[in-house]
């Protein structure tokens, strides 16, 4: 395990009407368990609020949280690529009720893994967010399975919430943060990809640095 404070970027993804804005600004105003300092920029493609906390088990890192600042609401296109650049884990969230939120979280990952430069090891985290519409039509949970079984992602990253009530936000938050840091310092408790991915222990970290 390191002893020194991590800093690792957490970017949101998805849908502009799916509840990511929602989601940025909770986590924004939300004082996680440990956490000791916030700042926030803004430019014109995107937010990013840094955050000092401390992971489950006591240990320091600094979050660096994106958000697109509803640039994408005309495209994934004129998301900047630098926006994915240090992500080392990507937050997909999509509405229970709204299926295209989900489809359209395949260009979200597909983005990622070209853009980003820990690829190898870039985590994926799906956020269910449960609104009025996914009680009237709710997406088939085949189909969500269908997703998570597509893109590997692992079923201890995959959480249900509510931006309406703001439910389960603040928790799984944490838990993204713990599993960044796993990856990073002890690979083998690292939350674990479906089927055949497996995880690259031997080059946790870009070969530039990101913050």
């Amino acid at each position: 395990m390191a002893l020194h404070s991590e800093c690792f970027d957490v970017i949101l993804a998805g849908k502009y009407e799916a509840g990511k804005e929602e989601v940025y600004k909770l986590l924004v105003s939300m004082q996680l368990e440990g956490m000791s300092g916030v700042s926030t920029k803004s430019a014109r493609n995107w937010d990013v609020t840094t955050r000092r906390m401390h992971t489950t088990e006591g240990n320091n890192v600094e979050v660096r949280l994106w958000h697109t600042a509803s640039v994408d609401k005309h495209g994934l296109h004129n998301v900047t690529p630098s926006y994915f650049h240090c992500s080392a884990c990507v937050i997909l969230i999509f509405d229970r009720g709204d299926k295209e939120s989900l489809f359209e979280l395949a260009e979200w990952i597909k983005r990622a893994k070209d853009l980003s430069q820990r690829s190898e090891n870039l985590l994926f985290s799906l956020w269910e967010n449960e609104t009025v519409n996914s009680i009237i039509d709710p997406v088939d949970s085949r189909l969500i399975d269908s997703f998570i079984s597509e893109h590997e992602i692992p079923q201890s990253l995959v959480f249900k919430i509510s931006t309406a009530t703001g439910e389960n936000v603040e928790e799984n938050f944490q838990k993204v943060v713990d599993a960044v840091y796993l990856l990073w310092n002890d690979p083998d408790r690292a939350p674990k990809f479906t089927h055949s991915h497996k995880l690259n222990s031997r080059q946790t970290r870009p070969k530039t640095k990101c913050c």
